[in-house]
């Protein structure tokens, strides 16, 4: 007669797989990885936003200068709280820019205060445009922002660089 042990071995079966674990694992990176990044963002102002959205805008309007040899800009409608990118084309003519978002609104009660260019004075209404040259040279330039609760941002566009950089408050440069 043979006796077996039965010590350390169970009837039930409990646990789960080590393929249960890792698909519940990957899952959930998944789903983080789609909901993270709307979390970070969920408290953001609408001046924060849009300043971001304007930041974007010009970094892109300065490299595209820069990579195609043709001038662009960046008109603001103050009047309308919106601003458009633009190229001069070869022919002369002033065309959309392709491939981008060629204008766009400020971000909910977010509004121009006014837009400052070195050598060419402040402006709190109608259009005006900041030129991008192919030299990688833009005019210092200026813009305050304003929201509904009255709360001010200010954004610096650097002349050499063509990025943006942002201020609270409203700052005079």
């Amino acid at each position: 007669m043979t006796l077996t042990s039965t010590a350390g071995k169970s009837s039930n079966q409990n646990g789960f797989t080590l393929a249960e674990v890792a698909i519940v694992t990957l899952l959930l990176a998944l789903f983080a990885g789609f909901v993270m990044p709307r979390m970070l963002h969920f408290g953001d102002s609408d001046l924060s936003r849009s300043s971001r959205y304007l930041a974007g805008t010009a970094k892109y309007l300065y490299s595209e200068a820069v990579l195609t040899g043709l001038e662009h800009r960046l008109v603001f409608s103050l009047d309308g709280n919106r601003y458009m990118a633009k190229k001069v084309a070869v022919d002369g003519n002033v065309v959309d820019v392709e491939g981008r978002a060629t204008e766009r609104s400020l971000t909910g009660e977010a509004r121009f205060k006014d837009v400052q260019i070195d050598g060419r004075g402040s402006f709190s209404r109608g259009e005006i445009n900041v030129v991008f040259l192919p030299s990688g040279w833009v005019d210092q330039t200026t813009i305050h922002l304003v929201d509904g609760d009255g709360a001010n941002l200010t954004l610096l566009l650097d002349s050499l660089t063509g990025s943006l950089e942002t201020f609270q408050g409203y700052q005079e440069f």
